[in-house]
């Protein structure tokens, strides 16, 4: 599965909170922690089925909005992060630098997985907001990938917006 993306789920015949869990479940089962880490966001307990706690996940599911807005910042340092590590090796995304690295240093990708961004909204709109442009702008040469689910059209249009979707 193709993992390089962000990817904006919308209901449709099934809930998006559904279909992001099916999307995430496949994720887990195909990767290794070395090749995906995973951070999810479920503020209204919608993603039930999902393991607490898997090698790949990086904490256990979320569903504190103050606590998903803390893992939106410290996303936000990851990437600086990962930045400074491409600088040092002379690389300019993820894969040209787990090219150059030592194996005992590559970095895998990442998904920040929010199963019901329309709470986040409804809760903490502007921290939301700032959380994520900055998370989309700089994330997809970082190798880290925001999978969004929601319900509302006007939740929808601004994370297209957000997203450049």
């Amino acid at each position: 599965m193709d993992i390089c993306q962000h990817l904006l789920i919308t209901d449709g015949e099934r809930t998006a909170s559904d279909a992001l869990q099916e999307r995430i479940e496949i994720l887990l089962q195909d990767n290794s922690e070395e090749e995906l880490r995973l951070i999810v966001i479920d503020p209204e307990r919608k993603m039930l089925r999902l393991p607490q706690k898997t090698a790949q996940m990086m904490c256990p599911v979320i569903s504190d909005t103050r606590m998903g807005l803390a893992a939106l910042q410290k996303v936000k340092q990851l990437i600086m992060e990962r930045y400074r590590n491409f600088a040092g090796v002379g690389a300019n995304n993820l894969t040209d630098y787990n090219q150059r690295a030592l194996p005992s240093l590559r970095i895998p990708p990442m998904v920040i997985a929010i199963a019901d961004y329309d709470s986040f909204l409804q809760k903490a709109p502007i921290m939301f907001e700032e959380g994520i442009r900055h998370i989309a702008r700089f994330s997809k040469v970082a190798g880290i990938y925001l999978y969004l689910a929601g319900h509302t059209e006007e939740g929808r249009e601004t994370l297209k917006n957000w997203l450049g979707l």
